[in-house]
């Protein structure tokens, strides 16, 4: 208890909104609004990540195919060069293409120019990748993306504070025709998935996600080097716990960690 209070003292100093803690499934530490839904901005891109997992498991989606192929343009048009970026590159976030986005975080106003990155080279962190994957998503499966989280993840997974109708398209539509899709969840239905990703996509006895894409997903993709602690796979950031490009899997299979904040 004393160790508990320690983290309520931490928490309290921070801009937390919510932090949960499951052990084997079970609520060990409950802190702040878990059972509020709250804008997720980063987070969401893992999120869509899981969705996809379906839809390239049954060769909607693919991995491989190029935006030129999957019809994927924008406002001014895209540079020969990043029509030819693939699925793939999206969800590694090394696209190479840095059209302004519709909706804005910071490493975009450090963005390369554009055309001087061909595709699969450099992993930037720009929203335009995760925006139009939004797009690829719905173009492929026929779907809106929040109907596969209410479908896919929400009705499965037996979420408690999901509202079909908080879900929000954001972004500049005379910037960029990719919106950004963002999520409203709260913190102990995100652990949910959370959970459910630790147990390899299973949930109440069901595959609600391939294995394989959980594997595939969660392991590098981008290696970032020496003196980096965080690669980076599908859009899943992999801290290294044991050692050089590993997931820690082993490590962090017992228990969930979610904490939120405005703008997670």
């Amino acid at each position: 208890m004393i160790a508990f209070q320690q983290v309520t003292d931490a928490l309290e100093a921070l801009p937390t909104t919510a932090f949960l803690v499951l052990d084997r499934g079970q609520v060990v530490f409950d802190h702040g609004a878990t059972t509020a839904p709250g804008w997720l901005a980063s987070a969401r891109k893992s999120v869509l990540s899981v969705l996809y997992g379906s839809a390239v498991a049954d060769g909607t989606i693919r991995l491989g195919a190029t935006l030129g192929e999957s019809g994927i343009d924008d406002i001014g048009g895209l540079l020969p060069p990043e029509h030819r970026a693939t699925v793939r590159d999206l969800l590694t976030s090394s696209s190479g293409v840095y059209h302004p986005p519709a909706t804005v975080a910071g490493p975009e106003e450090d963005a390369p120019a554009r055309g001087s990155q061909p595709p699969g080279a450099l992993l930037h962190y720009i929203n335009w990748d995760f925006n139009a994957r939004g797009t690829i998503f719905q173009r492929c499966t026929g779907r809106s993306v929040f109907a596969a989280l209410a479908e896919d993840l929400a009705a499965p997974l037996g979420f408690d504070d999901f509202d079909p109708g908080r879900q929000r398209l954001l972004g500049r539509p005379d910037v960029s025709e990719h919106l950004a899709h963002h999520f409203f969840l709260s913190a102990r239905d995100l652990a949910r998935v959370g959970a459910m990703m630790l147990r390899n996509g299973q949930w109440g006895g069901r595959q609600v996600v391939p294995a394989s894409w959980v594997a595939e997903s969660t392991s590098v993709q981008v290696d970032r080097g020496d003196g980096v602690q965080l690669d980076y796979g599908y859009c899943w950031w992999l801290p290294r716990l044991l050692g050089r490009g590993s997931f820690g899997r082993s490590a962090t299979s017992a228990s969930t960690f979610c904490a939120c904040r405005p703008g997670w």
